[in-house]
C-alpha cells in the first residue's frame, strides 16, 4: 500500500552539486560488440548483481546530466554509453566517462521504461504505448510497436512501466493491455502474445528458457520463451483480496522477477515478498513488510522494489514498510533490516561487498551487503525511484529532479564536480544571527548537502584527504568545538579543511568566537582572540561587544565576487590580516573579506555579520560558488 501521510515531510541530505547539462559535439561512441548484452537488473535473470563494485568511499561527481524530466528508467551501459529515458520523452545515449551527449531518441510520452540491448540494437518503450528499436551506435530508428489500449486501473501510482529484455532474436515485454509479447528483435513483429487479467507494469525475467512477469491480477506468469505456452501461474494472497473493499490496490504486481538457484522471488502491493520454485510455481516461503505507523503493524507495505539475488541472499525494498532487508533465499528468514525516513521503490543493485538503492526521501544509499550498516549516502534534490547501475567503479542513477548523476570513488581530478554544503545545527542556538534556519532552508532547496554537528568534522576530514573542491555555508554562528579545538601542537581540523583548498563562507560575528558546553549545548564563551588563533585575524581595534554596525561599501573584488555595491556590514578586522578585502566601513577596516591559506579561491570568506536574516540568499549562493 502507499499510504499518503499528510504533513510528514523528511529533511535530510541534498545534492551536492547542482546539475551540469553537459553541452559540446556529440560524444564518439565506441564500436559496438554484436555479442553483448545489457538489460535492466543486470542481465536478463533480473538478479541486480553487477560485474563492478559500487565506490567504497564516495570521493564526489564524476558528471551530472540535466535529463529535463524526472528520471524513472534505470540505466544500462553499452559500447561506451549510458543509455537512460526520461521524462521528458527522450531516451538518451550519453557518454559513460564524461556525461557528454551522443544522441536521443524523442518519443511520444515519458521514458518510464528501462532499455535493453542485444545485437546493437536498444529496445525500450514509452507511455504513448509504444515499443521503439533503434541502433545502439546512431540512434536510427529501426522500428516501432504500437500495443493495445490500457486495461482499466482506478489506484494509481503507476511509477514505472515495463522494460523489455532480449536474447537477441526476441524482445519480451509486458504492456497495459495486460498482454505479455514477444516480438521479433529484428522487424518488431509478434511471434506469441500471452493475455493476463490486468495491466503489466512489471518486468519480464529470462532465465532456462522460460519468461517470467507478474500482472495486476496479482499471479505470476511463467511462459515458454520459445512457444509461448504458460507453463504454471501462481496466485498470491492478493489476487483473493477486494481491492475496492480494502480501499487500496491490494493485487498488482509491479515488483519484477529475479530468478537464481531455481528460485524466482518477485514482490508483490498485497505486502509480501514471494519465493516460488522456478520450475513448478510452487510457493518456498513469503516474508510480510509490516507498516508501523498503521496500528498493530499488519504486513500491507506495498513492495514495489525489484529484489535482487546474490549468492543465498535475497535484497528487496518496502513501500510504506520504509526498509531494505535481507532475506535467506532457501528459508525466508531476515538476516538484516535497514531503515529508512521514506518509501523505497527504486530496486537494489549488488556490487561487490555493497548494495545501492534510492529512496524517496531523494537520497542514493549504499549498505554493506554482509552486516546491513551504511557505507555512504548521496543527496538528490527529489525521489530517487531508478535502480543504481554499477559500472567501472561508478554508479549511475537517476531523479525526479531531472538528473541522471555518476558517483565516483576514485581519487579526483578535474572532472569531479565541487561539492557544497550547508552547516546548521538545531542545538546550537543563535548567539548574534537569526537567520540561519531560513538560510538553512533556502540552501537546501537549491541543491547544498546538508550538514549538522555530528556530520561537518567528517564532511571536513573526507575532503581533506580526496582533495576535492569544496565549500560550507555556515548558517549558523557556533561552530563544534571539534573542528576547531586541537591537542598541543596540533592545527585544528577547520584551519587544515582551509589550507587543503576548501572554502568557508561565515556570516556572523568573528568565525569561531564562540564556545559551548559539550554536554548541556548551551553558550558559556565568547572571545575574538579565538579567531585570531584560528585564521591570524585580529579585531583588537574594537571591543567584542560592540559590532559597529555601520555602512559598507564593495570593493572591486567584492563586486567581481558578487557582493552589492552598498550595503550595512558589522565585525570589522584589521586589513592587513586578509587576503582580499570585499568590503569596506568609512574608517578603512574590511567588513567583508577573504583569509586564504594557498590554493586561489579558497579560504574563510566573512560578509554579512547582521543580526537579522539575510533578504536576498542569492548573494550567499555567489560567494560559495565563485571561481568554482
Amino acid at each position: 500500500m502507499d499510504l499518503a501521510t499528510a504533513g510528514l515531510r523528511f529533511v535530510g541530505l541534498v545534492p551536492l552539486a547542482m546539475a551540469l547539462h553537459v553541452t559540446g559535439a556529440p560524444a564518439a561512441t565506441k564500436p559496438c560488440d554484436s555479442s553483448a548484452r545489457a538489460s535492466f537488473r543486470a542481465g536478463p535473470a533480473h538478479t541486480g548483481v553487477f560485474c563492478s563494485d559500487a565506490p567504497a568511499k564516495l570521493a564526489g561527481l564524476r558528471w551530472t546530466f540535466d535529463a529535463h524530466g524526472p528520471v524513472r528508467s534505470t540505466p544500462v551501459i553499452a559500447s561506451g554509453l549510458v543509455l537512460v529515458g526520461s521524462g521528458d520523452g527522450n531516451l538518451y545515449a550519453l557518454d559513460a566517462e564524461t556525461g557528454r551527449e551522443a544522441w536521443k531518441l524523442t518519443t511520444g510520452g515519458p521514458v518510464d521504461s528501462s532499455p535493453a540491448v542485444a545485437r546493437c540494437t536498444v529496445f525500450f518503450a514509452s507511455r504513448d504505448r509504444k515499443v521503439y528499436a533503434a541502433d545502439v551506435r546512431s540512434g536510427r530508428l529501426k522500428w516501432t510497436f504500437s500495443t493495445g489500449e490500457e486495461l482499466p486501473f482506478p489506484w494509481g501510482y503507476e511509477h514505472f512501466i515495463s522494460s523489455p529484455v532480449a536474447d537477441g532474436r526476441s524482445v519480451f515485454i509486458g504492456a497495459g493491455d495486460g498482454i505479455l509479447y514477444c516480438l521479433s528483435a529484428e522487424d518488431g513483429g509478434i511471434r506469441w502474445q500471452v493475455r493476463t487479467g490486468g495491466r503489466i507494469r512489471s518486468s519480464p525475467a529470462l532465465s532456462g528458457g522460460t519468461v517470467y512477469v507478474g500482472s495486476m491480477d496479482g499471479f505470476l506468469y511463467a511462459v515458454d520463451a520459445l512457444g509461448g505456452r504458460t507453463r504454471w501461474r501462481f496466485e498470491t494472497e492478493g489476487a483473493t483480496i477486494d481491492s475496492i473493499e480494502e480501499g487500496y490496490d491490494r493485487r498488482s504486481i509491479n515488483s519484477s522477477p529475479a530468478v537464481a538457484n531455481g528460485v524466482v522471488t518477485f514482490g508483490s502491493r498485497d505486502g509480501h515478498q514471494y519465493a516460488v520454485d522456478a520450475e513448478t510455481g510452487r510457493r518456498l516461503w513469503r516474508f510480510g513488510h509490516p507498516v508501523d505507523f498503521v496500528p498493530g503493524s499488519p504486513d500491507v507495505g506495498w513492495v514495489e522494489s525489484s529484489p535482487a539475488i546474490s549468492g543465498d541472499t535475497t535484497y528487496v525494498g518496502s513501500s510504506d514498510g520504509r526498509f531494505v532487508n535481507a532475506v535467506d533465499l532457501a528459508t525466508g528468514k531476515e538476516r538484516w533490516r535497514f531503515p529508512t525516513p521514506s518509501r523505497v521503490l527504486s530496486s537494489v543493485a549488488v556490487a561487490g561487498p555493497t548494495v545501492v538503492f534510492g529512496g524517496s526521501d531523494g537520497s542514493v544509499y549504499a549498505v554493506d551487503a554482509v552486516t546491513g550498516l551504511e557505507v555512504w549516502r548521496f543527496p538528490t534534490r527529489d525521489g530517487v525511484h531508478s535502480s543504481p547501475v554499477a559500472w567501472n567503479g561508478m554508479v549511475f542513477v537517476g531523479s525526479d529532479d531531472g538528473t541522471l548523476y555518476a558517483l565516483s570513488g576514485k581519487r579526483p581530478g578535474p572532472a569531479l564536480l565541487p561539492w557544497k554544503a550547508v552547516y546548521w545545527d538545531e542545538r546550537l542556538r543563535e548567539v548574534w544571527f537569526t537567520g540561519g534556519k531560513a538560510l538553512r532552508d533556502s540552501l537546501v532547496a537549491a541543491g547544498y548537502r546538508e550538514l549538522n554537528a555530528h556530520t561537518l568534522a567528517g564532511f571536513l576530514s573526507d575532503r581533506i584527504e580526496d582533495g576535492t573542491s569544496s565549500t560550507v555555508v555556515f548558517a549558523g554562528d557556533v561552530a563544534p568545538m571539534e573542528i576547531t579545538e586541537a591537542g598541543l601542537g596540533k592545527t585544528p581540523l577547520v584551519r587544515r579543511f582551509l589550507e587543503a583548498g576548501g572554502r568557508i563562507v561565515w556570516l556572523s560575528g568573528p568565525p569561531f568566537a564562540a564556545t559551548y558546553d559539550r554536554s548541556t549545548w548551551k553558550i558559556n564563551g565568547f572571545s575574538s582572540a579565538r579567531t585570531r588563533r584560528i585564521l591570524g585575524v585580529s579585531r583588537e581595534r574594537l571591543s567584542p561587544a560592540d559590532p559597529s554596525e555601520v555602512g559598507a561599501r564593495a570593493t572591486p573584488d567584492g563586486l567581481a565576487w558578487g557582493l552589492p555595491a552598498f550595503g550595512i556590514a558589522s565585525w570589522p578586522v584589521d586589513p592587513k590580516d586578509v587576503t582580499t578585502v570585499l568590503g569596506t566601513d568609512p574608517t578603512g577596516l574590511a567588513t567583508a573579506w577573504i583569509k586564504s591559506f594557498g590554493k586561489p579561491g579558497s579560504g574563510l570568506v566573512q560578509w554579512w555579520g547582521r543580526e537579522k536574516a539575510i533578504p536576498d540568499p542569492s548573494i550567499v549562493r555567489r560567494l560559495a560558488e565563485h571561481a568554482f
